[in-house]
């Protein structure tokens, strides 16, 4: 993104913990949650290096987690 300058789409998926516990070798039905996040846009990380970008990805993804 940081090479191309197209945004980035943060995707979250909640509620799989409980489709696969700890420890369990079958999987349990349950529903999930797909959350799309707004997008980062480019002129939002154009001074970012990758780190700090993944950083704020993941800071994005962690909000929408809670």
């Amino acid at each position: 993104a940081i090479k191309t300058g197209c945004p980035i789409i943060p995707v979250v998926i909640k509620g799989t913990k409980t489709i696969l516990p700890k420890g369990k070798l079958a999987l349990t039905p349950a529903k999930v949650e797909l959350i799309v996040c707004p997008a980062i846009l480019p002129e939002d990380f154009k001074e970012m290096d990758r780190d700090a970008l993944s950083q704020r990805v993941h800071e994005v993804m962690d909000n929408y987690l809670k």
